[in-house]
């Protein structure tokens, strides 16, 4: 099977030889992809600790809105 980008594959197809199977590659798999590196954390978050912290200058107003305490 020959591979072929999209402007040889219409000259391919425009070719005499339009039986013969052909790949067309996309733009996408042209690109080399470099995957960054990531590296992993080991995080643990305590969210009720964290729910706490956040409403302690703030009053429920209801609906879920809150206010600033002054």
């Amino acid at each position: 099977m020959m591979v072929l980008t999209r402007s040889k594959a219409k000259q391919a197809h425009k070719s005499t030889n339009i039986n013969k199977p052909t790949k067309m590659v996309t733009r996408s798999q042209t690109k080399n992809y470099k995957r960054p590196n990531y590296v992993e954390l080991d995080i643990d978050i305590d969210f009720d600790e964290a729910s706490k912290a956040w409403n302690k200058n703030k009053i429920k107003t209801g609906n879920g809105c809150y206010t600033y305490k002054k």
